[in-house]
């Protein structure tokens, strides 16, 4: 019976790890730039885009 409560746990924290690491690498900056895009004049950056 505890072994197989280890595993469920190790299985919900890998799960959790996988998708932390999905969300920080690839849809937040997918979605960071979509933003930036959309309020181009809106958005504040600390250097302004050359013409």
């Amino acid at each position: 019976m505890m072994a197989s409560d280890v595993l469920t746990l190790l299985q919900i924290s890998t799960l959790i790890v996988l998708g932390l690491l999905f969300y920080s690498f690839v849809l937040l900056p997918l979605f960071v730039t979509a933003v930036d895009t959309l309020l181009d004049e809106k958005n504040w950056r600390p250097f302004k885009k050359r013409a």
